[in-house]
Parts: C-alpha cells; structure tokens; sequence
C-alpha cells in the first residue's frame, strides 16, 4: 500500500494521465451539482414527540426515530423474544403514523387535491384519512399504555389506517419525489447552459489577455531597447562632442516633430479631401453656380500651395535626415574615453602576452641551440673514437707507424683544448656581460625605487601642505 500511494504521488506530481486529469476536471464540475442534490434529499425530521418515552428494547427506539424522519415502513415480528421486539417496533410504528397524520393532515390533503384527478379515489382517501386522524390527548393516552395495549391498539389501528393512509402517503410521496426531480433536472439543464456560455466568454477574454499580453512583451522590449540605447549615447558623451550630442537631440526632437506634424497635415487634407468629394458628388455641375465655382477654384488654389508647402516641407526633412545620419557617422568614427581605455589595456594585454610567448620561444631556441652543439661535439668525439679503434691495431704494427699514430692524437688533443679554450672565453665574455646588465638593472631598480620615494614624499607634503593651508585658512577665519 505504501509504494501504491508513493507511486501515485510522484506520477501525480509528473502530471499523471489524461484520464486522472479528465477526472478532475468532471469532479470539479459536478461538486455544486452533488451538493445541491443533498440539500435537496437530506433527511428532514416531519413528526416530533412531546413526551419522553419507555421503550421496550433498542430496536423499538430505532424504528420510532426513523418513523419520526418520515420511513413508513411496515416492522414484520418473529416468534420468541424477538416477536415481542417487533411488536413494539410495530407499535411504535402506528403511533408515529397516528401522529403524523394528526400534525401532517393539511399537507397530505393538499397534495391528494393537487395530484389525483380521479373523483372516487379523492373521496375514498379523504375519508380513509378521516377515519385515520388521531388527536394529540389519545397519542398521550396510547404512550402510557402498556406494551400487551399498545399491540392490541396496533391491530385494531392498522385495520384503518392501511387502507386509505398508506396509499395517500405512498402516493403524495412519489409525486413529490417526481416534483423534485423534474424540478432538478431544469435546474441541470440551466446551469449546463450556463457553463457552456461561460466557457465560451472564458475563450474569448483568455484570447483579449493572451493579445494584450504580447503586446505589452512587444512594449516592453521596445522600452528597454530605448533605455539601452539612451544609456549608451549618454556613455559615448565627452567634453569634445557634447554640443554635436546636443544639436543632434534638438534635430531628433525638430524630426519627430516634423513626423507629427505630416501626420497630423495629411490626416486633414484626407478628410477635406473627403468632404469636397461628398459635395462634388451631392451638388451637379449643371446645378452649379459662378459663385460655387470660385469657391471650388480657391480650394483648389488653397490646396495646390499648401500641397506644395508639403513638399517643401518633405524636403527639409530629408535634408535635416541627412545632415543628422552625417552627424551619427562621425559621432561613430570618434571614439570615446571608455573605448580608448578598453583599447589601452586590450593592448597592453597583448604586449605582455606576445612578450611572455617571446621569452619563451628564445628559451626553447636557446635549448635547441645548446641541444644541437652538445650533439655536434658528441658525434665528433664518437667518429674519433671510431677512427681511434679502428686504426689502432694497424698503428701498432710498426715503430713508424705508431709514432705517426701518436703524433694524429696529440693534434686531435690540441684542436680539443683550443675548442675547449675558445668556449671559455665565450662563456667569459656572456658572463661579463650578463654582470654589466645586472649592474645596469640594478641601478635602474634604484632608481626607480627613488623616483618612487620621491614621488611619495612630494605627496605627503602636498597633503601636509594643503592641511597647513586648511588650518591657517581657519585660522584666519576664527580671527575675523
């Protein structure tokens, strides 16, 4: 059970299937629905006792509370104990049923008037009723008998009562019960189409949202373009293009103007134009007087000069517009502070970088370099080794030839140490060298080092000397 309903949860939580959703949905639904059938057919108490009673056993109290919420169900008895059981419960059952037709005897009546339609059955009913009433004194007097004269009271009760209020009851009952029904099923009817509109106004005013959902997107997209590009002008102003920035905004302002104006301008002559089309139409040639004619003439006149005021005016604009793209391009082709530092450090990042790559290329050259003449030197030592080795039983044959062989080596030696010398002496001479550098970085480290001192002890006195400059200021100020 556990692992069920964990299952449950976590496929619950993913989304669950179609059905479960559907499910939910029709449950959502059909809770108002349940809840007026409810109302509709809770129990509701018809009869209720004055007196306290004695009953007999259990079973007798639970059929006199069930009689008393209108169950007109007959108690069939059994033999022994439980005989006795069923004959109060039967009792009590008479007694309820006295009762209730001495306090529900209006509302039986109306309903049998309003729902039977056969004359002889009315009047068989209205007299089995009569036959059937009970007053209130004789429920009281019949509580206080005993359970041998209620059973007697009960026999004699049912002879009556079965013939004409049992059926009255059955019949009122189901009529009523058909009422309801009928009644809740107009109601049904009505809040399904009142559902079905809903739902409809549900679409449209969620398409409206969705609508001017987007186009407050759209807006407010538009807006933070706009701020973006007005923080950005405001960044690229300088001491050097600030009145370029500012005649470049008072020609933005003069163009939207300008556009307002067009607008506005050909927004009128449209609905002139309009107008005096409706008139022409309305109003012949023929019907047309000298006087119409002029004032049709100077319309024309009016409207011919201000069309070409229009177009003057179109002109001017395309020239500010160009003027204004001018101005953008080389507000562009300068770059400002904020560029020009980026510059700065992009190079300065590149000069440390190809002087890093620098040291060390010249220090894989400077291995290779040593790597090649130490394999030089060795593969010279190895081809004199091979040379020593293989001449060297042929020179030991023979005094000459040993002499020979002696002589070969000693200048074979001479040439080592003279290779030996001469790289010495490089190696003196980069040694000396490296040590004048050194001395020479050294100086300029010190000198640095002075510079730097001496440039903290000339602030340190402009900061003294301002503060001395502040008290004496004071000073003076105190002493006025």
């Amino acid at each position: 059970m556990f692992s069920e309903a964990m299952f449950n949860k976590a496929y619950k939580a993913q989304g669950g299937h179609t059905s479960d959703s559907t499910f939910q949905e029709s449950l959502k639904e059909s809770l108002p629905f349940l809840s007026v059938l409810k109302e509709t057919y809770k129990p509701k108490r018809r009869f209720r006792r004055t007196e306290k009673l004695a009953f007999a056993s259990p079973a007798a109290h639970v059929q006199y509370v069930l009689l008393e919420y209108g169950d007109q169900g007959q108690t069939q008895g059994t033999t022994g104990a439980e005989g006795a059981e069923g004959e109060a419960a039967a009792a009590l059952q008479a007694l309820a049923a006295a009762g209730g037709i001495a306090e529900g005897e209006d509302d039986e009546e109306e309903l049998v008037d309003e729902d039977l339609v056969d004359e002889e059955m009315r009047k068989n009913l209205q007299a089995a009723g009569a036959a059937g009433k009970a007053s209130k004194g004789q429920v009281g007097n019949l509580v206080g008998m005993q359970s041998d004269d209620i059973s007697r009271a009960k026999a004699a009760y049912d002879a009556e009562q079965e013939s004409g209020d049992g059926l009255q009851s059955r019949l009122g009952l189901a009529d009523a019960h058909k009422r309801q029904v009928a009644s809740l099923e107009k109601q049904i009817a009505v809040y399904e189409t009142r559902a079905a509109q809903l739902k409809l106004l549900e679409g449209e005013l969620k398409g409206d949202v969705d609508g001017l959902l987007g186009e407050l997107r759209q807006l407010g997209a538009d807006n933070e373009q706009i701020v973006s590009e007005m923080e950005e002008m405001e960044g690229m102003e300088t001491e050097e293009n600030r009145a370029d920035l500012a005649r470049l905004k008072s020609l933005v302002i003069l163009n939207e103007n300008l556009k307002q104006q067009e607008t506005k301008f050909k927004a009128q002559c449209k609905k002139q134009l309009g107008e005096l089309n409706e008139k022409i139409a309305t109003v012949g040639d023929a019907d047309m007087d000298d006087e119409e004619k002029r004032k049709l003439e100077q319309i024309e006149q009016v409207y011919a000069k201000d069309f070409a005021k229009f177009s003057k005016v179109r002109q001017l604009l395309a020239k500010k517009n160009q003027e204004i793209s001018f101005v953008q391009r080389k507000i562009d082709d300068i770059p400002t502070r904020t560029e020009l530092v980026q510059y700065e450090r992009r190079f300065v990042e590149l000069h440390d970088q190809v002087a890093s790559k620098l040291d060390e290329t010249k220090k894989h050259f400077n291995t290779f370099n040593n790597l090649t003449d130490r394999t030089e030197y060795l593969e010279k030592e190895l081809n004199f080794l091979d040379s020593v080795h293989a001449n060297y039983s042929t020179s030991m044959s023979g005094s000459e030839n040993k002499s020979k062989f002696l002589e070969e080596v000693s200048s074979v030696h001479n040439d080592v140490d003279n290779c030996v010398n001469q790289v010495e002496g490089k190696l003196t001479k980069a040694g000396e060298e490296r040590n004048t550098l050194q001395d020479e970085y050294n100086a300029l480290m010190e000198n640095q080092r002075a510079y730097f001192k001496a440039c903290k002890d000339f602030q340190d006195e402009c900061t003294k000397n301002e503060y001395l400059e502040s008290m004496r200021t004071q000073g003076e100020q105190a002493a006025e």
